[in-house]
């Protein structure tokens, strides 16, 4: 069972021992308290003006259009087809003419593809990729983190691109941020 007094328990109204003091630096007045080391990493960092960033944003986005196209050619490759060597392909082996025909159609970039349409030659009243447009959206963009894909709340002072989390930060910073470099 707890003991209980009768007599209310009052705080100590002696101010703090010195030892549990905090000690008060001198500063000028009206001057905030500020780290040294925040100061010196700031200068460090340098946020980019808005046409450096749409131009680093738009050297991104050509990189990841062109991700997936490889176009490496061996010329000693006895596989490599070339467009006048048709008559080739139909006299081998089947298993020789399959891995020809996976080279004749190996991946390709999007532009190689627009471009092999012909689609400038199409009439006017056709809606191509090149003259179709959509209306802006009724919704506000989502704010997608650049390294998980995540909803991003926070935005790299240097760069601008969006990122999740400190994790997600730091592996931004390290692999990222300023590797599209335009200057």
């Amino acid at each position: 069972p707890l003991h209980r007094s009768s007599t209310p328990v009052v705080p100590s109204t002696k101010p703090f021992p010195p030892a549990a003091r905090p000690l008060r630096m001198p500063r000028a007045a009206g001057q905030k308290r500020r780290s040294s080391r925040v100061k010196s990493q700031s200068k460090n960092i340098k946020a980019l003006d808005d046409d450096t960033r749409s131009r680093m944003l738009t050297k991104h986005l050509n990189r990841l259009e062109e991700d997936n196209y490889k176009e490496e050619v061996d010329l000693n490759d006895a596989t490599y087809v070339d467009g006048e060597d048709e008559d080739i392909v139909q006299s081998g082996s089947r298993k020789k003419r399959k891995k020809l025909k996976r080279v004749k159609v190996a991946a390709k970039s999007f532009n190689m593809l627009v471009q092999e349409a012909n689609i400038i030659h199409f009439p006017d009243h056709i809606p191509t990729y090149l003259s179709v447009g959509a209306a802006p959206p009724p919704y506000p963009t989502v704010r997608v983190c650049s390294v998980s894909g995540f909803e991003a709340k926070y935005k790299c002072v240097r760069c601008g691109m969006r990122y999740s989390s400190v994790m997600t930060y730091l592996t931004h910073k390290e692999t990222r941020c300023l590797c599209w470099k335009v200057l």
